[in-house]
């Protein structure tokens, strides 16, 4: 998988790093991280995960992400907003074996 080109944002306040846990039902659970940059629609920087007792950092593009991972995520209020919604849109099995996302959150 091919991440995005990186693009230059210029941002009027200074970035900063959070933590986000993934929802069982999240639509970001098993998509690679590669699969999101190629979208191109975040803008924020997954730096680390914490998956049960063991920590990673600077997960490549090939990294999957699964429920219950607790992701450190940097970026401006707004990217991090951005990525907040979308794991908390549930993801829906479709008949056709893909998956869609509505847009409930999870409760």
């Amino acid at each position: 998988t091919e991440l995005a080109s990186p693009t230059r944002q210029v941002v009027s306040e200074t970035p900063r790093i959070d933590t986000l846990l993934i929802p069982e039902a999240s639509s970001l659970a098993s998509r690679t991280l590669g699969e999101l940059g190629s979208e191109g629609k975040f803008h924020a920087l997954i730096v680390g995960v914490e998956r049960h007792v063991e920590r990673i950092t600077n997960p490549g593009p090939n990294f999957s992400i699964q429920p219950g991972d607790v992701l450190y995520v940097w970026g401006t209020s707004e990217q991090l907003a951005s990525l907040r919604r979308e794991a908390e849109t549930v993801a829906f099995s479709s008949e056709h074996g893909g998956s869609t996302a509505a847009t409930r959150e999870v409760e």
